[in-house]
């Protein structure tokens, strides 16, 4: 576990510049602003090559690739910060194969949104509105270090990017189960348990929400609501 103050430091610094972590900290500072979500909680997702596997160097030659499942998220985290229902968008994973410490979730989650949708993005710079944590390496970890950071500012609930329905594995064509129902089964059995025994406690409720995107219909999202303040204050970050 990390101490907070690694933990900022991380998130923050290893953006390409401080200004991702300005402009984020000015707009909480802003009396005026008053938004009913600040951020969406991006998970990485690198299950399409094996367990925590990064893709094979064959897959990867411009060391840009994602799986499927991560690109789901980061389209829906996008299009919820297209259409202003969140602020900010809180890429979330670290490096899950120590065979490859080149491959880092949250880093090809911002390249993958750069590379695709920063000609379109018409509220300012893309950029300043994408944070990272690099090190989460798990789903428990994601929602920790995310719950961490809005705690330190104030913030008591956020949106989860991440799939409700099953989607279909692009090599096996099998349906790979939806995290969303992980986080939606997070205070029953067995998925309480691990959570209690990865931080010593749950990790809080989650529930569906709908939300108006950008020339669409309504689109069903998860909303997690914060209620461990004082043991996140206490704690530190999880890989």
């Amino acid at each position: 576990m990390l101490g907070v103050g690694a933990f900022f430091s991380i998130l923050f610094l290893a953006a390409t510049c401080c200004a991702e972590s300005t402009l984020f900290e000015k707009e909480i500072r802003n009396p005026s602003l008053h938004p009913e979500y600040w951020l969406a909680l991006v998970p990485g997702n690198s299950e399409e090559w094996g367990h925590h596997r990064a893709p094979p160097q064959s897959e990867d030659p411009d060391g840009k690739a994602i799986s499927a499942v991560f690109k789901y998220r980061l389209d829906l985290g996008y299009q919820l910060l297209e259409a202003g229902a969140v602020r900010f968008l809180l890429i979330s994973g670290g490096a899950i194969d120590s065979d490859r410490p080149d491959y880092v979730e949250a880093i090809r989650g911002k390249q993958y949104l750069i590379d695709h949708y920063l000609s379109r993005f018409k509220m300012g710079k893309l950029n300043d509105r994408l944070l990272l944590d690099e090190v989460a390496t798990t789903s428990v970890a994601n929602i920790h270090n995310a719950d961490q950071l809005c705690v330190e500012h104030g913030i008591h609930q956020y949106v989860v990017a991440t799939e409700l329905d099953p989607l279909v594995h692009p090599k096996t064509h099998q349906l790979i189960p939806p995290q969303g129902q992980f986080f939606l089964s997070s205070t029953s059995f067995p998925t309480n348990l691990r959570t209690l025994f990865m931080l010593g406690y749950g990790l809080g409720p989650f529930k569906e929400v709908s939300i108006k995107l950008s020339g669409k219909q309504n689109e069903k999202v998860l909303l997690h609501t914060i209620i461990n303040d004082e043991k996140l204050k206490k704690g530190g970050m999880v890989r």
